[in-house]
């Protein structure tokens, strides 16, 4: 662990003007926020502190002393795969920030386990399995120890598996469609949805948000009422459900790069939050209030993106690091801590800053 200071300073972003229209019956009709007089206020640079770890992906939160990590293993033997013979396999650990160690939770030989995630209330960890060809999803029971398989019948497998709560895990399935699991291991095919090849799922109550490899629309079901709605972005990268509230955040195409949007599913008002060539690795603050997300915009084509802090209460901007292409951002079970990782070709380096 290496740990830096870097001086930021807070950007001054204006938002698009959108205009306001009426949803009366129409599908595809969204009211949208009057955010032409909304620009983001301007404050003094500050420091702060930025923790370095070399070749360690930080994926999930354990609570506020503890992060869900995934690193290689040279407790087991080297990959037998050829173009892999010099990894060592890549196994889940827990990481003690205070203490600055690790301890094993899961391993197993000659494969790469990773995108881990733990339920909401830390009881049972979705993870993946890697040794030849697409990654398989399991379920591993944290106080037992016991795990199984998201496949077979009949969903044929999981392309994608995420939590609803702390008992339901929903992703897109290989045999087409979305799908519903339990901590019972019971899987079942969501039919009245769709059976195209999904490629975007969320699941809010009754609500299930999608769009399909094929339509990068995004789309609402009911599975109360059976009603769908489009919800009119037309081309969306990434969806993500708030914590707490009824609000998504979606990155959405705009034709010459992308657009992030927080989107109220329950007023169907939408508010761009920013705009540039690529936006990706978003994530919300526990309480819902502040988000994380890596943008490159026009100016930064040439050195790669930039790691941004957005206050969605004072809607304040802040910059926490540059240079950044490709990452993931999360935050601690406090929201005073952010963990961003980064891609740099070849290994995963992660960060922590301290707010």
């Amino acid at each position: 662990m290496k740990m830096i200071k870097r001086m930021i300073c807070l950007l001054m972003m204006f938002m698009t003007a959108l205009s306001v229209s009426a949803c009366n019956g129409s599908e595809n009709d969204i009211n949208k926020d009057n955010d032409s007089d909304n620009k983001l206020p301007i404050e003094q640079a500050k420091e702060i502190d930025i923790f370095e770890y070399e070749e360690v992906y930080f994926i999930d939160c354990i609570d506020d002393k503890h992060l869900l990590a995934i690193k290689e293993n040279d407790r087991l033997d080297k990959l037998s795969l050829a173009e892999l013979s010099e990894k060592y396999p890549q196994s889940i650990y827990s990481y003690d920030v205070e203490a600055d160690t690790y301890e094993l939770i899961l391993e197993q030989e000659n494969a790469n386990l990773g995108e881990a995630a733990l339920s909401p209330d830390r009881s049972f960890m979705l993870y993946s399995v890697s040794t030849l060809g697409d990654p398989s999803f399991n379920v591993y029971d944290m106080k037992s120890k016991s795990r199984f398989s998201l496949s077979g019948d009949p969903i044929g497998g999981a392309i994608s598996a995420k939590w609803v709560s702390g008992e339901e895990i929903i992703g897109a399935a290989y045999a087409g469609g979305i799908y519903i699991g339990d901590m019972r291991g019971s899987i079942r095919l969501l039919k009245e949805v769709t059976d195209e090849m999904v490629y975007l799922v969320e699941k809010a109550g009754d609500l299930i948000f999608y769009n399909t490899n094929s339509d990068p629309t995004l789309m609402s079901y009911n599975l109360k009422s059976g009603e769908r709605k489009n919800l009119g972005f037309e081309g969306v990268q990434n969806i993500l459900r708030s914590p707490v509230g009824n609000q998504l955040l979606i990155v959405d195409s705009t034709g010459t790069g992308m657009a992030l949007y927080k989107y109220d599913f329950k007023k169907g008002i939408q508010t761009k939050l920013a705009e540039g060539i690529n936006i990706e690795g978003i994530s919300w603050s526990p309480s819902g209030e502040r988000i994380a997300y890596i943008m490159v915009s026009d100016d930064d084509m040439m050195s790669g993106g930039n790691l941004y802090v957005q206050d969605l209460v004072t809607n304040q901007t802040e910059q926490i690091a540059e240079e950044i292409e490709y990452g993931t951002t999360l935050w601690d079970t406090t929201g005073e801590r952010l963990v961003f990782t980064l891609w740099d070709g070849e290994n995963r380096n992660s960060r922590i800053v301290n707010f």
